[in-house]
């Protein structure tokens, strides 16, 4: 809020305007009123109080911003500068770089998850740390544990190593991956195909190197006849 005077001894007709970065917003009104005004007229000695409303692009950067605010007479200009502060917005995505939420693992044996987190707010985002839920006897860590600093819009990698138990049963089975900081949070759930080798897998393999043994000593023995 701010108050215009005209000083003069006549009556001023005052355009209002300001000077604000490309993407930002102002208006005007008198204050206790709700109508928007682009200029305002004023008896001679007499004050009235403007409320102004400013606002910013939804993804600005945080830091302070100088806006130059004038009133503009005929006799006289009138400026006047509006320090704003902007502290920033906090928020992140956890996904993948292709956007696939699910992947192929086998029992007992750990498979490489590439994941992305993406600064997509307007503050930047410290000590980004990551979580798991997984299911009982699964181990889930991540590499690097923690990211000290991911800049607004940036993305960064993390590996996440997916190991499940080497007693689970083939079939469907969920994950929870974290990235969390103080100020916000990304899930996602991951769908997770486990195999295991079939028993008639391991007998044919058995059996095929009983032939191939079988075979190699026939060789052998009426090969020196």
């Amino acid at each position: 809020r701010m108050d215009l005077t005209n000083n003069r001894n006549k009556e001023q007709s005052y355009s209002l305007g300001a000077k604000v970065p490309a993407g930002w917003g102002i208006v005007f009104k008198p204050s206790y009123e709700d109508k928007q005004i682009a200029s305002i007229s004023l008896q001679p000695e007499k004050s009235q109080g403007l409320d102004i409303e400013i606002t910013p692009p939804k993804n600005v950067k945080a830091g302070e911003y100088k806006i130059p605010v004038s009133a503009v007479s005929a006799d006289e200009t009138i400026v006047s500068e509006l320090k704003i502060i902007i502290t920033g917005t906090y928020a992140m995505k956890l996904s993948t770089p292709t956007g696939k939420l699910n992947f192929d693992a086998y029992a007992g044996k750990e498979s490489v998850v590439t994941l992305t987190v993406t600064n997509t707010a307007s503050a930047d985002l410290k000590d980004v740390s990551f979580s798991s839920w997984e299911p009982s006897k699964w181990s889930i860590t991540f590499k690097p544990e923690k990211i000290d600093l991911l800049k607004a819009g940036e993305s960064q990698e993390v590996k996440a190593y997916v190991k499940p138990d080497s007693r689970a049963i083939a079939g469907d089975y969920a994950v929870e991956m974290t990235a969390r900081t103080n100020e916000t949070s990304s899930k996602a759930e991951f769908r997770v195909m486990v195999k295991t080798p079939t028993v008639w897998g391991v007998v044919g393999i058995g059996i095929i190197a009983l032939l191939a043994g079988g075979l190699y000593r026939i060789f052998k023995v009426y090969g020196r006849r």
